[in-house]
């Protein structure tokens, strides 16, 4: 049985508000300028801008595989200092 929240709006409030936070802390011009360039691809529109909904699903895509490659060097970094003792 799926899990029911008591307040749908809340819930996706405090989600809003982690991706601002997010966003915030990951994205400057370079990252930007690369999801941006990614949506552009995508949809082959060349002239999309920074409004457009698919940036910012670009956007959470990086911001994603940034945290996931960061993770993962943390655990590599771990896993060999635990190897090397």
């Amino acid at each position: 049985m799926k899990k029911q929240y008591s307040d749908d709006n809340e819930t996706r409030g405090f989600m809003l508000q982690a991706f601002d936070h997010a966003t915030d802390e990951m994205m400057n011009d370079e990252t930007k300028a690369e999801a941006l360039q990614l949506a552009r691809l995508y949809v082959g529109n060349p002239d999309m801008t920074e409004s457009s909904p698919l940036f910012a699903l670009m956007s959470g895509f990086l911001m994603g595989m940034y945290e996931g490659m960061r993770i993962a060097d943390t655990l590599n970094a771990a896993a060999a200092e635990q190897a090397a003792q």
